[in-house]
């Protein structure tokens, strides 16, 4: 079973939260408490603690996935692609069912679906993620 984690970027303050810094979610109250595990940031521990409302922010759920350099993929993770002459760069997105991998320049193929990994291409030893969308849309852009 995969570990349920979810990050957290706030439009706001233009600003990622860690996965270790998401403490809880109430989805009744829509709200996220945070705790900012920065040590060196803040004097007083009492001022690490926030709690931020959830139309405040872009959650994104963690795949239960890896890169090829053991980064951890998330939903919202613009990944590359590299095999001999096939390459793509694509953004991970979450269906109701799986997470897949929706290609940005190419029209050839749509998505692939995270799902088949293990008997197909790409795998996700394979995938390096390059940034996200929310702190590096240019990497949406083609040249």
């Amino acid at each position: 079973m995969r570990e349920i984690k979810f990050r957290a970027y706030s439009k706001e303050k233009c600003e990622m939260f860690k996965s270790e810094d998401v403490v809880s979610i109430d989805f009744t109250d829509k709200m996220i408490e945070l705790y900012r595990s920065d040590d060196g940031l803040y004097e007083n521990p009492d001022s690490r603690w926030e709690t931020l409302y959830l139309d405040e922010l872009e959650l994104m759920q963690y795949t239960g996935l890896k890169d090829k350099d053991g980064a951890e993929i998330y939903e919202g993770d613009i990944v590359s692609y590299n095999f001999f002459e096939f390459s793509f760069i694509g953004v991970v997105k979450n269906d109701c069912y799986c997470f897949y991998i929706e290609d940005v320049f190419d029209d050839t193929h749509d998505f692939d679906d995270f799902v088949d990994t293990t008997n197909g291409t790409p795998k996700c030893d394979d995938l390096i993620v390059i940034g996200n969308i929310y702190e590096n849309p240019e990497l949406l852009e083609q040249e």
